[in-house]
């Protein structure tokens, strides 16, 4: 089988993802963790992460990317740690 198959629209390998931002694998992997990447676990993948993101994802994940965090605001701006909502059929295509 085909891994690239299993892939619906818009979904890519997490590797992959952290490639195109670009940035550090383990990083993307807290952001999935912490449930600021729409993600979801490939079982006929040997349980590899796909997630998805289309063009104004990679975006948002390469603006969080470069974010500079500034006193007195520790935290990132919610706009950039907040998933774009996904539209029901794309997650079912």
């Amino acid at each position: 089988m085909d891994e690239a198959s299993v892939l619906r629209p818009h979904e890519y390998w997490l590797a992959d993802v952290a490639r195109e931002v670009p940035m550090p694998i383990a990083t993307l992997h807290k952001w999935q963790r912490l449930g600021w990447v729409h993600s979801r676990k490939v079982t006929v993948a040997s349980g590899r992460w796909a997630l998805w993101a289309d063009a104004d994802e990679l975006e948002r994940l390469r603006q969080l990317r470069v974010y500079q965090r500034k006193w007195p605001e520790p935290r990132y701006p919610q706009a950039l740690t907040t998933p774009k909502r996904r539209d029901m059929q794309q997650q079912h295509a």
